[in-house]
């Protein structure tokens, strides 16, 4: 019983770890490039930065689980927006 108990935590622990967000605190912001900070921004969670796009809680279909509204960026979308570089001096044949 102790092993399964210590098993729970250990494995709550890691989870923990893993899936960490980052806290921002609240700060002042300059809006509008005057030098003067004049926007309050209120504290935020945010997904540890990485190099995958998939797990932010923008991305469809994710959900955010601190104000739990539905991602909205689609992540294919530079693969379905992808249009050929044209070369200078290419002439169509046809």
């Amino acid at each position: 019983m102790f092993k399964r108990i210590l098993l729970i935590l250990y494995v709550m622990l890691v989870s923990t770890t893993v899936f960490a967000d980052d806290l921002i605190r609240g700060h002042w912001k300059d809006t509008d490039r005057d030098g003067i900070k004049d926007t309050w921004v209120d504290p935020y969670y945010r997904t540890t930065p990485n190099s995958n796009i998939f797990d932010n809680y923008s991305t469809k279909p994710n959900i955010n689980p601190y104000t739990g509204k539905k991602g909205y960026v689609d992540p294919y979308k530079d693969y379905y927006d992808y249009t050929p570089k044209t070369y200078k001096g290419y002439k169509r044949r046809w």
